[in-house]
């Protein structure tokens, strides 16, 4: 009998030990393109349940299939991949071993408590906030943006007014209302966010399970009544400005939803300059905005093919506002590894190859970590290695390789050389599922011996052009 084990966030199977992101094959990517418009639904939080839970659903199906798993013994209880695990099983008929079950009413109260606990604490931040402003009435670009890098990109567009969504900022949407109308429109948040979380809960239940959907109505109870805040605080700001562009950097994520619902409500066309690469597997909902400016020409086609749109647009002088920084890089060009801070294995086995390689024709290699990366990670090479700590100076003038990372583009855009080192089948999965990352700019390598070839020539070109 095939026995599968279960030991919190991994899956054990003929003494290989898999974490959930191993299952995310190219096969996998295609077989969730053939059942994605059965994951389908009117709710804000479609795409983030089809790539949190759905996604984990059918990698389990496929690998469950796959391997004709017929019994599964569940060790150490995980809360977010052991509902899924269960209901998967279930819908398949094989059979669960569990020492300790998680108790479903528990994680119900919970969730109750987490609504409670989250609405006390806006209500005490939206009376600290003053009411220090008063909206400016419809100037002819606006925009919210939510994010440090949304705000980043957003600034760059001198001509969109901006304010921020955070309770701390001098710019902060909230001192734009009284606090009465804030505290009204919380009440009225909070009251309809138990109707909202039973939408998730059920929509969740009939898609993978009883079980996932108590995970994910505890999941929701945190974010509901905020969520349900910002669609108020919204909807009073488009009946100011009814005549503007609404401008976002939220792409697909139930921000993004809320906005899509509000602007069509109130008739304002919307337009998404997203702070990061789009996704090149199809989601439930499509990505927002009435235009939605791609970062490459390559991504344009292909999301308004797969989509069936024409609202995707490659703008080469929006692209480079987006990705481009105003730095001038004086010193001398150097070769840059992005890191990434999954799978810290695969890093090092790049870098154990490339490395001696490198120091035989004396190029000094330089790492650029992600920020959930650490130089701990590194400590074994000692002071063979250069770190720098500037993101833009990394990017700017350089010759830059990483694995599947989005610096890659933005790499692109600073006047750099760039490749992708790919050198296993997962690696290659998720670099494909980013069309952006497919521009004839990005060199892809499979082996660092060549990717060595292309560096020593790009460093040779380099030093032919200085001597010119």
């Amino acid at each position: 009998m095939n026995q599968l084990l279960m030991r919190r966030d991994t899956l054990v199977f003929e003494g290989t030990t898999l974490e959930i992101n191993d299952l995310f094959t190219s096969e996998f990517y295609q077989f969730c393109d053939e059942k994605v418009d059965q994951f389908k639904g009117d709710i804000p939080v479609i795409n983030e349940i089809y790539l949190s839970k759905v996604q984990v659903h059918l990698a389990l199906i496929l690998f469950f299939k796959k391997n004709n798993i017929q019994e599964i013994v569940i060790d150490e209880v995980d809360d977010s991949l052991y509902p899924l695990v269960v209901d998967t099983a279930k819908k398949l008929s094989i059979k669960v071993h569990v020492n300790k079950k998680l108790i479903n009413y528990k994680k119900v109260l919970k969730g109750h408590v987490y609504i409670i606990v989250s609405v006390l604490f806006l209500l005490w931040k939206m009376l600290l906030i003053k009411h220090s402003y008063t909206l400016t009435a419809n100037p002819k670009k606006i925009s919210i943006v939510r994010s440090p890098a949304s705000r980043k990109k957003m600034e760059k567009f001198e001509d969109i007014y901006i304010l921020i969504e955070d309770f701390k900022s001098e710019r902060s949407i909230y001192k734009y209302f009284s606090k009465l109308d804030r505290v009204l429109w919380l009440f009225k948040s909070w009251v309809n966010s138990y109707v909202e979380l039973k939408k998730y809960k059920n929509f969740t239940k009939e898609k993978i399970g009883k079980n996932s959907g108590i995970d994910v109505f505890v999941f929701y109870s945190k974010r509901i009544a905020h969520t349900l805040l910002y669609q108020h605080i919204l909807n009073h700001y488009f009946t100011t400005n009814n005549r503007s562009i609404f401008y976002t950097g939220n792409n697909l994520d139930r921000y993004a939803l809320v906005e899509e619902i509000v602007a069509r409500k109130h008739k304002v066309n919307t337009v998404c300059i997203p702070h990061g690469i789009e996704y090149g597997f199809k989601l439930p909902h499509c990505f927002t905005g009435n235009t939605f400016y791609t970062t490459s020409k390559k991504a344009e086609k292909y999301l308004n093919l797969i989509y069936k749109e024409n609202k995707f647009k490659y703008v080469k002088e929006i692209s480079e506002k987006m990705f481009s920084f105003s730095f001038e890089n004086n010193s001398k060009e150097r070769v840059v590894f992005f890191t990434e801070p999954r799978e810290v294995n695969v890093n090092l086995k790049i870098i154990d190859e490339i490395l001696p390689l490198m120091e035989r024709e004396g190029i000094l290699l330089y790492i650029k970590l992600h920020p959930k990366d650490s130089k701990n990670n590194y400590e074994k090479y000692g002071d063979r290695l250069n770190f720098i700590e500037n993101i833009i100076e990394a990017l700017t003038g350089n010759v830059c390789f990483s694995r599947k990372s989005t610096t890659l583009l933005e790499a692109v855009y600073n006047n750099s050389k760039v490749s992708s080192i790919i050198t296993n089948e997962k690696d290659k999965a998720i670099f494909n599922t980013f069309p952006s990352l497919q521009d004839e700019k990005i060199e892809v390598f499979h082996d660092t011996l060549n990717l060595f070839k292309w560096i020593k020539t790009q460093v040779n070109i380099t030093k032919k052009s200085r001597e010119l």
